[in-house]
């Protein structure tokens, strides 16, 4: 019997691209969000996948094994404190992502203040031409990815190429999403200060990065890893304190 997981502020970009990811995978998902609108509500209906309008206690019912929580929701929220007082197992989206779809993959995320998605679009779609059969997760629409674009593509192959949001995970987890990826590529576009909710100072922003790259390169410590791709700054220089970034250029008709 299939899975039974809901999904708490399902209209966000990210939320209801890892609805539908877990549909693909024969879960049962639903969600509920204050506002459902298009487009992310046009997405929701063509994915098969009911949304619930408003939160309310009700919505958390007796079948459900798993409920993941959007950075969005905070305590205070009705089917937020259902969850806690019943004890139902919960999750926030990037550790949903990591557990359900990058053990075992090859995971390439891609950071950086400006340009995530237009780089996640572009290194996608490369592997994709290029006969790697990747998995894809972006944090917008990409015209080459089904028949009428897409925010995601699931893959056989071992690649599993991911936008890293620098936000906060969750009302439990301050920390950023892509701390959660996995990286065994690490790709930094650029740091710049933004985010000020969250990051006091762009060198708490800058040491986010260097987290990253330094998670990969203890994973990856061995003759042969793959580079880290980034924009040198005086403010990310840590991150030389890995291998030197291999860099290579190509073209693509990756439309965004």
């Amino acid at each position: 019997m299939s899975q039974t997981i809901h999904l708490i502020g399902i209209c966000g970009t990210a939320m209801a691209t890892l609805a539908a990811m877990l549909k693909r995978k024969g879960f049962n998902v639903r969600g509920s969000d204050q506002d459902v609108y298009p487009p992310m509500s046009d997405f929701l209906a063509a994915e098969g996948i009911p949304t619930l309008a408003g939160y309310r206690p009700e919505h958390i019912s007796a079948e459900l094994e798993l409920v993941v929580v959007g950075n969005a929701i905070s305590r205070g929220n009705p089917e937020l404190e259902e969850v806690l007082d019943r004890k139902i197992r919960y999750c926030s989206l990037p550790e949903a992502i990591r557990e359900h779809f990058l053990w075992g993959a090859r995971s390439i995320v891609i950071a950086g203040t400006h340009g995530k998605t237009t780089t996640t679009s572009l290194a996608g779609w490369l592997l994709t031409h290029g006969g790697a059969d990747p998995s894809v997760l972006v944090g917008g629409i990409v015209r080459n990815f089904g028949d009428h674009g897409s925010s995601y593509r699931l893959g056989q192959g071992r690649d599993f190429v991911i936008e890293g949001d620098e936000y906060d995970s969750a009302f439990f987890d301050k920390t950023a999403k892509f701390l959660k990826y996995l990286p065994d590529v690490a790709v930094i576009n650029n740091i710049e200060f933004d985010h000020a909710d969250i990051y006091v100072s762009s060198a708490r922003q800058s040491g986010a990065a260097s987290r990253t790259s330094a998670h990969r390169c203890r994973q990856r410590r061995r003759p042969g890893a793959d580079g880290i791709g980034g924009v040198a700054r005086r403010d990310v220089r840590d991150l030389d304190r890995c291998r030197r970034p291999r860099l290579a250029g190509a073209r693509s008709r990756a439309h965004v």
